[in-house]
């Protein structure tokens, strides 16, 4: 797109920095296009682990947590949990998963809309909530806990920080991402798996920074675009509308992302990820 807005008459130099200005910016996206090696044991167990925003006035409940239930998640990482949310989830999946962490938000300001939910099959170690703060204006916390996993502990957190657009929300969810490192080296663990609505896609220099600090990787690699948040209405290009992956499941080097897709979640504004796991090998 740079290039083409290039004016008919830029000089040679004006054209080679515009064009090495988008190859740079388009680099972070093209490394997750290309097909990657996996690097795990075949038929070995594997962590499936799948993110959902469901919209927190989505009245949708039965139809969206029947879509989570066929995808048979092994642990579950939801946000914008209203308390109706809340117990629809623990009432659908309360048996199958008994093992939770719940970050509600006990603030006036916004006591039905942002919390989150982690929900799983496996037992769950330290389980905690990090609060956030932005002067005196409560952010969404981190939520974590240690996933004990054939005898190995994951370090998992849920983060669903500020969406841009002003510049405290900008510092706001710089300053939560950069919280995700230090929590997970008080959690420890084997390995580490940080699951959420980040608000940022790969071509953010602060998700490059997150990566770096906090050590993972992006399990979207290898597996293609897979948009979880889109910029028009279902309605207005189809199956064609432009959308941005704003909904990451990361991890660190010990696990490799076997399987990866979208999810498809009725009445919400996004789409879910499963990320099927594995130990590398």
């Amino acid at each position: 797109l740079s290039v083409l807005i290039v004016p008919l008459r830029a000089s040679k130099s004006q054209i080679a920095v515009v064009v090495a200005a988008a190859v740079l910016c388009a680099a972070p996206t093209v490394r997750r296009l290309i097909p990657r090696f996996v690097d795990a044991t075949p038929d070995v167990p594997t962590l499936c682990v799948t993110h959902a925003n469901l919209l927190h006035p989505n009245p949708n409940r039965v139809a969206l947590l029947d879509a989570l239930a066929a995808e048979d998640p092994d642990v579950l990482v939801l946000c914008e949990v209203s308390a109706a949310w809340r117990r629809a989830a623990l009432e659908r999946f309360g048996e199958s998963h008994p093992y939770t962490v719940d970050g509600k938000d006990q603030d006036e300001w916004n006591t039905a809309a942002w919390g989150q939910l982690v929900l799983s099959r496996f037992p769950l170690e330290a389980p905690g909530v990090r609060e956030h703060w932005v002067g005196d204006v409560r952010q969404r916390p981190l939520v974590f806990a240690r996933v004990l996993f054939q005898g190995r502990k994951v370090a998992l957190v849920a983060a669903h920080p500020q969406r841009p657009g002003r510049p405290w929300k900008f510092r706001a969810r710089r300053a939560q991402l950069d919280q995700v490192g230090e929590v997970f080296d008080e959690l420890g663990g084997d390995a580490r798996i940080l699951a959420g609505d980040l608000n940022t896609t790969e071509g953010s220099p602060w998700f490059s920074r997150l990566l770096r600090t906090s050590r993972l990787v992006d399990s979207r690699r290898g597996h293609g675009w897979q948009p979880s948040w889109y910029l028009t209405p279902h309605s207005i290009f189809g199956w064609a509308r432009p959308g941005l992956p704003l909904d990451h499941v990361l991890t660190s080097p010990e696990l490799v992302c076997t399987e990866r897709e979208t999810v498809t979640l009725p009445g919400s504004d996004h789409s879910g990820v499963r990320a099927t796991l594995a130990w590398r090998k």
